[in-house]
């Protein structure tokens, strides 16, 4: 994963993109995104501390998405106020090593995590939940 010196993930093309998905499972978040030429990928938030998404729409378009270390967090204001807002935390009770993730939206729901690690997936690869059966609610 290649990130600029403001956090923003460079490498894949995710703006104007689509989130699809958020699914949480222990210490992991999975973020389905899709690219506006249609490429699918997942985003695994690991180490997962604590995470909040607000306004989920069928829909959703990615406009920025970030991954700061927590000494970058602490210099960006912004951030800051997000993770005491949303998250009720203090970007000064963050260990040294954590990561702060921000998906910003211009329709639909933003994410903000705290994790250990952000990982992205290959274009194509299939999320399996082990030992979970899925159902329908229909």
């Amino acid at each position: 994963m290649n990130l600029d010196a403001d956090g923003v993930i460079r490498g894949v093309q995710y703006h104007d993109g689509r989130l699809e998905g958020v699914l949480v499972d222990g210490d992991a978040a999975y973020l389905c995104v899709r690219s506006a030429s249609g490429n699918q990928r997942f985003l695994a938030l690991r180490d997962l501390f604590d995470i909040c998404m607000d306004g989920f729409r069928r829909g959703n378009i990615i406009l920025n998405m970030r991954v700061l270390s927590a000494a970058q967090a602490k210099a960006d204001s912004a951030v800051g106020a997000k993770v005491s807002e949303k998250l009720f935390r203090e970007l000064d009770s963050l260990h040294v090593d954590a990561l702060v993730f921000v998906l910003d939206s211009s329709y639909g729901a933003d994410v903000l995590a705290l994790c250990g690690r952000v990982e992205i997936s290959d274009v194509g690869t299939s999320l399996v939940v082990q030992g979970r059966e899925a159902r329908s609610p229909l």
